[in-house]
């Protein structure tokens, strides 16, 4: 099972993971596995290597979500 691989970051390009009509589920199980979620991420323009990425979100009050400024930085090899 997914959850079960210790996956600590998820980055996905749609605006949610799991089905449109229903991906509360899917959030808690990945939420509740550990698994930080960042959704909107848009990486096809990024070359293959490794990185390091800051994608620290707002700080909302009352959300359960917010939106970030992801900055990715090439490691150096």
């Amino acid at each position: 099972m997914f959850t079960e691989s210790n996956i600590l970051l998820l980055g996905n390009e749609s605006q949610t993971v799991g089905p449109e009509n229903a991906p509360m589920e899917v959030h808690l199980i990945l939420l509740g596995a550990g698994t930080v979620l960042l959704e909107g991420i848009r990486l096809a323009e990024v070359s293959e290597g490794v990185y390091f990425l800051n994608a620290a979100p707002l700080n909302l009050s009352g959300a359960d979500g917010s939106p970030c400024r992801a900055i990715l930085i090439a490691a150096e090899r």
